[in-house]
């Protein structure tokens, strides 16, 4: 009977731990996708600034030229 109740505590220990792992691994993948989501918001913030200061660059000439 003590065998029984050994290997079932045993079964609820693996399914805990493999529970956790499944955690750590949706939490692993959350974060990487968090990760790319701020590494694409970076990127495209910086695309923008870009654009703007080559459209601020176009406008200044324009003006110097008509002013």
């Amino acid at each position: 009977m003590e065998k029984n109740e050994e290997a079932g505590e045993e079964r609820n220990e693996n399914a805990e731990e493999k529970t956790d792992e499944e955690l750590s691994e949706e939490t692993d993948e959350q974060t990487d996708e968090e990760t790319d989501e701020k590494a694409d918001d970076e990127m495209d913030e910086k695309a923008d600034d870009e654009m703007d200061e080559k459209t601020n660059k176009k406008v200044d000439e324009e003006r110097r030229r008509d002013g």
